[in-house]
């Protein structure tokens, strides 16, 4: 007999902590892609988010890994950030995008349920039941690859390069390495300054 389920407004609010701090884990981290790409371009911060506010994830990693590459002419460097893209920050994004955009449900025992978004890939899909490990765990894989991606910059940029409005240490400061031994190894990367460049030419006026 098939089970019944329910929409509710009261679902485990443990369980929907959970959900929140891992958007806001990822929120982060798509915030320092968007930002290391401004960096890399040397645009001020307003024309920085009039680039990327209207790019997909995917096509931000191709332009991180283009900037990276124009920036440093280093394989190397270049090995080791698609590594980290493909497997730890696309596997946040889908951990992320899995609860972010899931029905919430409930069945008869109360117990919390999610369904995933149907997709091209997954068109038939079933509830399923979710659990605070589950939760804690996935939190943790998120979390990781923000720090990764931290690590990463650390070990390449030089922070004088970001616009002075974003305080990039900062960042670092605030996240400090998780003691679990299930968080992912941290990648280091030897440091590399980029060579000075010219300013940038001032800009166009255009007339009234």
């Amino acid at each position: 007999m098939p089970q019944k389920l329910y929409v509710s407004t009261e679902l485990d609010k443990e369980i929907m902590v959970r959900v929140a701090t891992i958007s806001n884990f990822w929120q982060n981290t798509e915030s320092l892609i968007d930002k290391t790409i401004w960096a890399l371009s040397r645009v001020s911060i307003e024309r920085g988010i009039s680039i990327t506010w209207h790019m997909t994830f995917p096509l931000k990693c191709d332009v991180l890994k283009s900037l990276y590459h124009t920036e440093f002419k280093d394989t190397d460097v270049d090995k080791q950030l698609n590594k980290l893209i493909e497997n730890h920050l696309k596997p946040a994004k889908k951990l992320r995008d899995q609860y972010a955009h899931a029905t919430w449900l409930q069945n008869e025992k109360n117990q919390t349920l999610f369904l995933e978004k149907p997709s091209r890939s997954k068109p038939h899909i079933r509830p399923k039941i979710v659990t605070i490990d589950q939760l804690d765990s996935d939190q943790i894989k998120v979390l990781g690859a923000s720090l990764l991606l931290l690590n990463f910059i650390a070990g390449q940029l030089d922070f004088r390069i970001f616009p002075p409005d974003i305080d990039v240490r900062g960042l670092l400061r605030e996240y400090n390495p998780l003691d679990d031994p299930s968080s992912p190894p941290m990648i280091v990367v030897p440091r590399r300054l980029p060579k000075p460049r010219k300013p940038l030419p001032p800009p166009i006026s255009l007339p009234e």
